[in-house]
C-alpha cells in the first residue's frame, strides 16, 4: 500500500503535527493517525500541502509501506484484535466531524456575542441621540 510521507514532509519544514491540523482543519490526532499509518491520507489532504506550500510535485514523499499488512488486519506491533484499518478511517472521519461541529458551535457564539455587543452599542447611541436632541 503506498502511503504519503507526512512526517518527513513536516520535519523537512520544521513545523508541527498541531501548526499543519491547524492550516488543514484536521484534528492533530487525525494528522498522528496519518504519519503512523492508522490512517490513510485523503488525496484533498496532499493537495491542500501542495497549494499551502507551493510545491507542484509532493511525489517524492509517496512510498510503499510494507508493514501495512498488519495495519490492514488492525494488528500494531504482533499484537490482534485491534479495530480494522476501515474502522480506524471511519472513527478519524467522525473525529473530524465532531472537531468541526464544535469548531463551528465555538464560532456561533462568538457571533451571537458580537451581535448582542453591537445591539446594545446601538440602543446607547439611539439612547444618547434622544438626549442629544432635548
Amino acid at each position: 500500500m503506498q502511503r504519503f510521507d507526512l512526517k518527513r514532509f513536516r520535519k523537512e519544514r520544521k513545523i508541527t503535527q498541531k501548526e499543519i491540523a491547524r492550516i488543514a482543519n484536521y484534528p492533530q490526532g487525525f494528522i498522528s493517525a496519518m504519519e503512523n499509518g492508522r490512517n490513510a491520507t485523503p488525496d484533498a489532504f496532499i493537495k491542500l500541502l501542495s497549494e499551502v506550500y507551493g510545491i507542484a510535485d509532493l511525489s517524492s514523499y509517496i512510498f510503499e509501506d510494507k508493514n501495512v499488512a498488519y495495519k490492514e488486519r488492525g494488528e500494531m506491533k504482533g499484537k490482534s484484535g485491534g479495530k480494522s484499518s476501515s474502522s480506524s478511517v471511519d472513527q478519524s472521519l467522525v473525529d473530524h466531524i465532531i472537531y468541526m461541529n464544535e469548531r463551528l458551535l465555538s464560532q456561533i457564539d462568538e457571533r451571537d456575542k458580537t451581535i448582542a455587543e453591537l445591539r446594545q452599542t446601538i440602543e446607547n447611541l439611539r439612547v444618547e441621540l434622544a438626549k442629544q436632541k432635548k
